[in-house]
């Protein structure tokens, strides 16, 4: 009759520390915890705590954000109620570009501001521009260090572009107006190069998302 192997040493850590070890596995993948819960059973139970569902890492809908509508219903939910970043970026493409709901969609966005979340801080901080809130669309992209790299903001745009494809994107008045209103105000130097003017920057950024390209 064959005897059962002691715990290891990971498995006799306190549930504690088997949180923060998945949560921190969260933010790679999801196919990370479930790699872990399935090497280590024991861990099952601190994968669902709070944190974990606050750090997961959920391209697979910020890439398809429409796709959550109908599938990973659950799991966004989690995500929405612990916290997560990325989900209320989801959610916010969801209620402001697809259902039109404007103040939820701004609600979700800005809540999504709260991490790390580059493209959050993107996406809410052009809108806010657009809509002529100049000074918290600005306040926004200072989190994207644009000034030391402007690229980072184009590869941010790039990926916003992918994740917006399938969803009619209004044009409203309000961003026609503000974008000539922020052109007539650039005052870049005869010598300086377009591309590197800080105050066509933002003209710039602007011009592609209500032109969309």
């Amino acid at each position: 009759m064959g005897r059962n192997h002691p715990p290891s040493r990971l498995e006799q850590l306190p549930q504690e520390i088997h949180t923060e070890i998945i949560s921190h596995a969260a933010k790679a993948s999801r196919d990370t915890v479930r790699t872990i819960m399935t090497s280590i059973p024991v861990m099952t139970k601190a994968a669902i705590h709070d944190r974990v569902y606050k750090n997961m890492q959920l391209s697979i809908l910020t890439e398809h954000p429409l796709t959550s509508l109908t599938s990973y219903t659950d799991l966004m939910s989690r995500c929405l109620q612990a916290g997560n970043p990325e989900a209320h970026y989801v959610k916010g493409i969801q209620e402001y570009f697809h259902h039109k709901n404007t103040v939820e969609g701004l609600y979700h966005l800005h809540l999504a501001t709260k991490g790390s979340y580059q493209n959050a801080f993107y996406l809410y901080g052009i809108v806010m521009l657009c809509r002529g809130e100049m000074e918290i669309g600005k306040n926004i992209f200072e989190k994207l260090e644009w000034q030391h790299c402007k690229t980072t903001a184009d590869n941010c745009w790039k990926d916003i572009k992918r994740s917006l494809q399938g969803i009619h994107v209004e044009t409203l008045p309000c961003y026609i107006a503000t974008l000539k209103m922020v052109k007539a105000t650039i005052t870049c130097h005869p010598g300086t190069k377009m591309s590197r003017c800080n105050s066509y920057f933002f003209y710039k950024q602007m011009r592609k998302f209500v032109l969309f390209y």
